[in-house]
């Protein structure tokens, strides 16, 4: 049983996990899923990077065009889809193709679907990083994302977490051809958390204190990717210059205790402010735990 007549579905997940090809499948295979639980049903599709295109036409890209399509443009086009759903007589599915590697960008959408009382769920591709970058490589080349972009955005990107809001979350790894991801869609759970009602709004205090855990865990594992990355450059300078160096394992053993031992005080940590600070201050910590 459909609790409402709209869906907000978020497809989230790097450049290259796969959301455009879920997409087109999903739109191939949806009327014969409505067909089998006689559902007159619509799937639409808002996508950011063809609401872009249209936009920006032969113009150079500039930040105020990107803020423009993401704040204002984007959401203007979900808004319309909505009313029209609303307004005929089946159900609709409105799919929202585009990263989200932010939570406040999905809690947009949540806060939007609350707006008109139909349902909300994000759908996260788990896609490597590197899996991400071949496909990237194999797109047109006025297509592909700068390799530098889709680093950045893997070492930022908030998962879901405990919130409320976010308990209609499904995770999914989408491997094969057309025909092969078009058997993995996760149909059942999609209705399952379309027919679920959504949460209740949170108080501003319980808001604020998911919204500092989600930070919390957000920066511990951004601050463990950045000490990996750094304990393997130091690695690679011990190894390239064996004589200056007490032994590889001696050192590897150094960093890993300092890693460790850091993630624990900032897991003990009572609030995150300035995380972009913090990080360069654990790195340089990092990196005086050990001389090469």
């Amino acid at each position: 049983m459909i609790g409402s007549k709209v869906c907000l579905l978020l497809l989230c997940g790097l450049p290259g996990a796969g959301k455009s090809t879920l997409s087109k499948c999903m739109r191939i295979v949806f009327p014969e899923v409505c067909s089998d639980h006689q559902l007159d049903g619509k799937l639409e599709c808002v996508e950011y990077d063809a609401v872009m295109r249209d936009e920006q036409k032969d113009q150079k890209w500039t930040p105020e065009m990107w803020r423009f399509v993401r704040s204002d443009l984007v959401p203007k086009r979900v808004q319309e889809a909505i009313a029209e759903g609303q307004n005929r007589n089946g159900v609709t599915i409105i799919l929202l193709d585009d990263n989200f590697y932010f939570r406040s960008m999905r809690k947009m959408y949540f806060q939007m679907a609350q707006q008109h009382d139909i349902g909300f769920i994000q759908l996260f591709l788990d896609t490597d990083i590197e899996t991400a970058q071949r496909r990237n490589q194999e797109r047109e080349v006025r297509n592909r994302v700068p390799e530098n972009i889709i680093q950045s955005m893997a070492q930022k990107f908030e998962k879901d977490g405990q919130a409320l809001w976010e308990k209609h979350s499904i995770h999914v790894s989408m491997i094969g051809n057309t025909n092969e991801i078009s058997k993995q869609i996760p149909w059942p759970q999609i209705f399952a958390m379309w027919s679920d009602p959504l949460p209740c709004n949170l108080t501003d205090e319980e808001e604020k204190i998911a919204d500092r855990q989600m930070t919390a865990q957000n920066f511990i594992h951004r601050l463990d990717i950045a000490l990996r990355r750094e304990m393997n450059a130091i690695m690679t300078i011990v190894k390239s210059e064996p004589s200056s160096h007490p032994s590889p394992p001696d050192v590897a053993r150094t960093l890993n205790a300092s890693r460790k031992e850091i993630l624990t005080g900032v897991k003990l940590a009572s609030d995150i402010a300035e995380p972009d600070l913090l990080e360069i201050f654990y790195v340089q910590q990092f990196r005086n735990s050990v001389q090469t």
